[in-house]
This record gives C-alpha cells, structure tokens and sequence, in this order.
C-alpha cells in the first residue's frame, strides 16, 4: 500500500516524541546529578538540586564550600603597621599636649661642661633621658623625665633621704645622694650628680636643676 507523503511526516514525529520521553524518563529515574563544589580545602562533592512539577527542568546549582576559608579582610590603615612607638613623655599632659624639649637640650654638653669645669663626653641620649660625662666617668650628669601618677611618684620621697624643696609644683632634694626631683603637672624630672674624684656635686646639681626649670 502506498503511504502519503502526509502520512509519512505524521509517523516520523510520532517516533521523535516517543523518543524523547523515554529519554527524560530515563533521566528522572538516575537520581540528581553530581557537581563539584571547590573550596579552599579540596574538592567536595554535592548533589544537585532539582525542581519537580510541570514545566519544571533539572537545573544544576554550585555552592561554594566556605567551611575551609581562611580569607580575611584585613585593615590597610598604615596605623595597623607596626612602627616606632612615639614617647608617652614627649608632651606635658598638664599643658594641653604642648611638646617638650629632648632631655638632651634641657641640659646640653655645654652644660655639663660649664658645671663640672671639664670636657665632656656623651652617654646615652634619648627623648626622655640623657648623660654626660668626663673623662673616665669620674663625673657624672643625668637627667631623666617621666610621666608618673602624682601619688605613686610623691611617695617615693616620703622618707628620711629626702626633703622637700620649693620647686615646680613640687619638689625633693636629696639628703644622701646629690639628686633634685620635682614635677610641673604630672611630668616628673630628676636631675642626678654623681662624683667619684674631689668637686662639690650638691652645688652642680642645684646649679643645673635651676637651669632646666629656666628652660620649662
């Protein structure tokens, strides 16, 4: 019997159809598929997740597994990098943070030259600390500043080695060794004379504590 050309194109899509149904119910019946998930760990398995219902088609999602992440966000703040630490002395906290001199300039080599009557050579020189010495250290000139808790640094001086004396805010003058400390607000500074040959130290001391309240 002759088929119509017709009829021919029917039963061609008759056999496309059929083939694609059993195709998706064949896929349907395999189970969800299986994507991998990277993460900073290694590669993880994971399921797929699909939708069901009319129109509904197999739609294969990725989550990234974050459980092994040790990324950060750090902070680029040039304040975050470590650095030189600045001196907690270098401003009087009793004067509105006005800055101080270096300790070195509050008795300066010609200084120390003057009071001992001799060269001198320097010793260690910091922000809040210098010295000065002659030669083979037989004479010895300190200055140190601090920032101390006012009770704390008058308790110090609450014994028999010490006596009060009418300088700065407040002040102590050393009865054993030849040492003047007083303080303007809640910044200290000790001035020490140290002799190991003839001289009059308690004289220099005094000489040099008077200098360096001028120059506050």
């Amino acid at each position: 019997m002759t088929i119509s050309r017709r009829c021919q194109l029917a039963l061609a899509a008759i056999a496309v159809g059929t083939a694609l149904a059993t195709a998706c119910s064949t896929s349907s019946s395999e189970g969800p598929a299986i994507v991998a998930s990277a993460s900073n760990t290694g590669s993880t398995a994971r399921p797929a997740t699909s939708r069901s219902g009319p129109g509904a088609s197999t739609t294969a999602t990725v989550e990234p597994d974050l459980t092994g992440s040790t990324a950060r966000n750090r902070s680029t703040d040039p304040g975050d990098e470590p650095g030189d630490e600045p001196d907690p002395t270098s401003t009087d906290g009793s004067t509105g943070g006005v800055a101080l001199p270096a300790a070195c300039e509050l008795i300066t080599g010609d200084d120390a030259e003057d009071a001992l009557g001799e060269p001198v050579q320097a010793g260690e020189q910091r922000m809040d600390e210098c010295w000065w010495s002659s030669a083979n250290d037989l004479k010895t000139v300190n200055i140190i500043r601090r920032r101390d808790d006012v009770e704390t640094w008058r308790q110090g001086y609450q014994n028999d080695k010490w006596e009060a004396v009418d300088l700065g805010d407040e002040g102590y003058a050393g009865k054993v060794l030849d040492s003047i400390s007083f303080r303007l607000g809640t910044t200290t500074y000790e001035v020490n004379v140290v002799y190991s040959t003839e001289g009059d130290p308690q004289r220099v001391v005094k000489d040099l504590t008077t200098l360096v309240v001028a120059r506050l």
